[in-house]
């Protein structure tokens, strides 16, 4: 197909669409509000402003998917943005539109570049450099071969990254765009930074804060690598004061893994100022920022997974179709000669009857031989049929199989989240607190700052373990549903104010995938409970009725509005209502607040 509309491109000039200069001023202003002020909210109304305007559809369509696909690349979430942008790409090549093509295929290097795949993000810069190339002294071909050096940057091949900067530099220069120039003193202060040229480093950087001046995206930029410059050097003043200035406007614009660095640059500065003790907010900055990008990135593979799953099964799907096909047109075809056959045969016939019975015997075995035709035919016709059966068996098994391994990489992605965050954080907050401990307080506000610090660390670490368990607990993997329960409602019991009971007549384990959610809802709920019950007692039971697993919740407190205090919160519902196919019901009835969940019983 793209070889055929090459052709066609050498015989015909296309004109361009009248539309695309309206789409493009649109565009332009889009990529101006995200890259100089992080201003997604104008971002969006110019998104609602090509929603509702009157441009060609096809023209409409590549707009507003690639807008989206901005919007989202700049927040970071690079899989919902690759999604609006290969839309995007489908209509600009549709259209012919070199300037879109260039620019959206651009904005998925960068996105390939910020994932980690460096040759999808090569291919892509080639495909927008190739689009953009006729205009040597545009702004956009400047940028470009920029962000191409930073491929060659995170590969470590500074070499070739400092010519595609220097490269980037001349094209800025010719066309006068100042913006570029200060791109490429800011990249080329990062290869003096790799090559542990600090003074070059900084002096590259200082250039850059001239050109970006008021533009607060690339100087809190530059302010990071800048203070990771001094704090090379051990000027941990200068250091700190750019990494805070860093952290200021690298929060405004929501780049989480950025902003990572900078919380860990700014603790290991305070570490080396000896000034340990006082680390406990940096600490919890920390740990909720990585707790995001852990979150971002699980969501991330989850949807990459799904995406998989249905682009097989749709590939199935289309191979059965087309199965399907190919036999419709076989039974077409030998309809159709069946028919011309008997027609003619029919017509000779009656011609030859006609004028002369002699020819009867003839007549006779012609239809004969139609009639062994017939049956060679519809002997075929059951062939291809079974042919197709068979087909539909495989694609139900493979359909089945698809689904185990959606399941299994979804619990050994919980799984393996968990070890992270018990193993890793967990254990960094543990060396923490043991370095506190060996601390000897001199003073009375000293012991009591310690003891401050000592329980937010703890707070933190119970916090890890409560996410830990959330995400996969051992019990529940290990035993099923109802021992983890049992054990659950065990420690809820330490708390004298609420006596607990559970009973089950639950005989088998459900699956793996509905333990887990069913757990994780009622850990919620009676967590809630907790939180809010005025009462003294708390009963749980679940019961096996044929097909169906039904929970019943009582407690005997005061009427809890459910949807406001949260026991009806919209986690809950995803995990009951969406992924277990169940329903959830409230109600409250002579003072006590009864819960009901129904899901159907899916056996390990």
């Amino acid at each position: 197909m793209n070889l055929l509309l090459g052709v066609l491109s050498l015989l015909f000039v296309l004109p361009a669409h009248p539309d695309l200069s309206k789409a493009r001023a649109i565009y332009d202003s889009t990529e101006v509000a995200l890259a100089n002020r992080g201003d997604y909210k104008k971002a969006e109304a110019l998104l609602d402003q090509a929603q509702k305007s009157s441009l060609a559809t096809d023209v409409k369509m590549m707009l507003t998917f690639g807008l989206r696909g901005q919007i989202e690349g700049y927040r970071s979430n690079y899989f919902n943005s690759d999604f609006y942008l290969f839309e995007a790409l489908k209509y600009a090549e549709k259209l012919n539109a070199e300037y879109f093509i260039s620019e959206i295929s651009h904005a998925l290097a960068i996105n390939k570049r910020q994932e980690g795949d460096l040759n999808a993000a090569a291919a892509y810069y080639d495909k927008a450099i190739e689009n953009a190339e006729k205009d040597q002294k545009s702004p956009r071909l400047a940028l470009m071969y920029n962000n191409y050096g930073l491929v060659y940057l995170h590969k470590a091949s500074l070499d070739s990254a400092e010519m595609m900067f220097r490269k980037s530099y001349d094209l800025s220069k010719d066309a006068g765009y100042r913006s570029g120039e200060g791109y490429f003193f800011s990249n080329m202060g990062s290869i003096r930074l790799k090559q542990k040229k600090y003074q070059e480093a900084l002096s590259f950087f200082e250039k850059g804060m001239e050109v970006f001046s008021g533009v607060n995206g690339p100087q809190a930029l530059l302010k990071k690598e800048m203070a990771e410059c001094y704090f090379a050097l051990g000027q941990m003043k200068d250091a700190e004061q750019k990494i805070s200035e860093a952290i200021e406007g690298i929060r405004h614009f929501e780049n989480k893994k950025e902003l990572r660095d900078c919380y860990q640059l700014k603790l290991d500065i305070y570490e080396a100022t000896g000034r340990g003790n006082a680390t406990a907010p940096i600490l919890k900055d920390l740990l909720r920022v990585e707790q995001e990008i852990a979150k971002q990135d699980q969501d991330v593979r989850l949807k990459s997974a799904e995406y998989g799953y249905l682009l097989n099964l749709q590939e199935e799907q289309n191979r059965s179709q087309q199965l399907e096909i190919e036999v419709q047109k076989q039974r077409n075809l030998a309809l159709v000669l069946g028919g011309a056959l008997v027609t003619v045969l029919t017509i000779i016939f009656i011609i030859l009857f006609l004028y002369t019975r002699s020819k009867s015997i003839t007549i006779r075995r012609q239809a004969e031989e139609l009639d062994k035709f017939n049956q060679i035919l519809e002997v075929r016709i059951a062939e291809r049929t079974a042919e197709l059966s068979k087909a539909n068996t495989a694609l139900a098994l493979k359909n089945k199989e698809i689904s185990q391994a959606l399941l299994e990489g979804k619990l050994l992605e919980r799984k393996r989240l968990a070890n992270d965050l018990h193993d890793n954080l967990g254990g960094l907050i543990s060396a923490v607190k043991w370095s506190f401990a060996a601390f000897t307080p001199q003073s009375e506000k000293e012991k009591e700052i310690l003891e401050k610090i000592e329980g937010m660390l703890g707070d933190a670490y119970s916090s890890v373990r409560y996410l830990s368990h959330n995400l996969l607990p051992k019990d529940l993997e290990e035993q099923g549903l109802v021992i983890s329960l049992e054990r659950f409602i065990d420690r809820l019991n330490d708390n004298p104010r609420i006596l607990f009971t559970f009973k089950s007549t639950l005989n088998q384990r459900l699956n793996p995938d509905a333990d887990f959610e069913l757990y994780g809802a009622l850990m919620e709920l009676l967590t809630n409970i907790t939180k809010y019950c005025d009462g003294d007692r708390v009963e749980l039971s679940i019961t096996e009725v044929a097909d169906r697993v039904e929970v019943h919740l009582m407690d005997n407190g005061n009427e809890i509005k459910m949807e406001g205090q949260g026991l009806g919160s919209s986690s809950v519902r995803e995990r009951i209502e969406t992924r277990l196919k169940g329903t959830l019901a409230f109600r409250y009835e002579e003072g006590h607040n009864y819960i009901k969940i129904t899901i159907p019983h899916t056996k390990s």
